[in-house]
């Protein structure tokens, strides 16, 4: 339990202080749906209702897909991984 709430403190600081590498931003939002995810399935594991676990998966599985494709276009955009800034974003 203490593992995967040090993973998500951890995951939570890079993202906070990675200001230009996007796909260091996306690495760190996975890991803290990684954390997120193994803590809701210690909780739930005494409930015996794991369909939430699953149902939570699926949604962190399209956010990387999403993240992948947010990527992509930005390396389209600006010709590299490195972005001045996330919100400067044109198209």
């Amino acid at each position: 339990m203490s593992l995967l709430l040090l993973i998500f403190i951890i995951s939570l600081v890079f993202m906070i202080s990675e200001d230009q590498h996007v796909l260091t931003f996306l690495l760190s939002v996975e890991m803290m749906s990684v954390g997120i995810y193994g803590l809701f399935c210690l909780s739930f594991f005494h409930l015996s209702s794991m369909v939430f676990c699953l149902v939570f998966l699926g949604f962190s599985v399209c956010e990387a897909a999403l993240g992948l494709g947010l990527l992509a276009s930005i390396v389209r955009g600006f010709g590299a991984e490195k972005s001045p800034s996330l919100f400067m974003l044109k198209y």
